[in-house]
């Protein structure tokens, strides 16, 4: 089942960040929020509307320019990295408390999920979690490598996603719209 049908609309400001310059993008690199997201979503499917809309996010941001898709409206990006690149963007808006769609950056998953996908159910959240190996309770703002000021999961470190291994560690960081990778060898 797919929840495009009747999502509601996604934050429009990264509509006015992909005109900004950001669409194309060939070095987003896709964190493992990011996959749950897109799992989620039913991109992993074969033809289905996120596949066949280079949107693994399934985000609804309107026609920026290369059309939408099915009845919920759901955008078409260039590109594969376009559409990862706006999934990163959506995830560091919600995560940083700058989105204007009624995200707050102390929501759990399951909060997130409620708005994101309009399932009330819980289906998506749990999706999302069974993903990354945590709780749906978990604080969105944590598993997206949110703020220091976020609780997190017992024993995560913020900027760490708390289900890869320690050595070597992988740091995510969002920011202005695309995630960066560092991976940093563990000393000796």
């Amino acid at each position: 089942m797919y929840l495009s049908d009747f999502r509601p609309s996604h934050d429009f400001k990264a509509t006015r960040r992909l005109h900004g310059g950001f669409a194309g993008l060939g070095d987003t690199a896709v964190t493992p929020l990011m996959m749950a997201i897109a799992n989620a979503e039913g991109f992993n499917v074969s033809g289905s509307i996120p596949q066949r809309a280079n949107n693994p996010g399934d985000l609804v941001l309107g026609d920026i320019g290369y059309g939408t898709l099915g009845s919920g409206g759901i955008t078409v990006f260039p590109s594969i990295d376009a559409g990862w690149a706006a999934l990163a963007n959506q995830i560091n808006l919600i995560a940083s408390g700058q989105s204007t769609a009624g995200y707050s950056p102390t929501m759990t998953i399951e909060q997130v999920g409620a708005i994101y996908s309009g399932d009330s159910t819980g289906n998506w959240a749990n999706n999302v979690a069974a993903y990354l190996g945590v709780s749906s309770s978990a604080p969105f703002a944590a598993v997206a490598g949110g703020s220091p000021s976020i609780v997190a999961p017992a024993g995560a470190v913020p900027g760490i996603s708390p289900s890869l291994p320690s050595s070597p560690t992988t740091m995510y960081l969002l920011a202005g719209g695309a995630a960066l990778v560092l991976t940093i060898a563990a000393l000796a």
